[in-house]
């Protein structure tokens, strides 16, 4: 059997959180108390370093497969399932400082209005309540944002 570091320890007080978690992802839409999730993806940026080969009598023709890597990009996503809204924002790269932004704007444009949101957050080092509230005012700070680490 492997060690996976990823995967919690299985208690009573994690499988309770995770019920009350999924009831909350799953339930009905209200209006007044937003579920959010925000995550993020990286993906390469590909350019075909080959175009078609000459194209010989009666045979198909055929294209290279190999690519030149040309950087990669960051989309970060927030969506809001049980509404249908989502928001997405690529960046060249996945720092504190981009999640930062984004949940900035998430706190003064999107959800300015609601006096509780609950944002599920992945588990990764850029994904956590310090890169949420470091962006933030002492003020912005004192809105009730449940933040949910999955």
């Amino acid at each position: 059997m492997s060690k996976h570091s990823c995967i919690p320890k299985i208690s009573g007080v994690f499988v309770g959180q995770m019920k009350d978690m999924l009831n909350l992802y799953t339930g009905p839409l209200n209006s007044e108390k937003p579920v959010v999730r925000f995550d993020e993806t990286s993906s390469q940026m590909l350019a075909g370093a080959q175009s078609s080969f000459p194209v010989e009598s009666r045979k198909v023709r055929r294209k290279g497969y190999e690519f030149r890597r040309k950087g990669t990009h960051t989309l970060l996503l927030a969506r809001e399932p049980l509404a249908g809204w989502r928001y997405v924002a690529l960046t060249m790269r996945r720092t504190t400082e981009d999640i930062s932004h984004e949940t900035r704007w998430l706190v003064d444009e999107a959800y300015s209005g609601f006096a509780l949101v609950y944002l599920f957050l992945d588990n990764l080092n850029t994904d956590d309540e310090a890169s949420i509230y470091q962006p933030l005012t002492a003020g912005e700070q004192q809105r009730s944002w449940s933040f949910i680490s999955v």
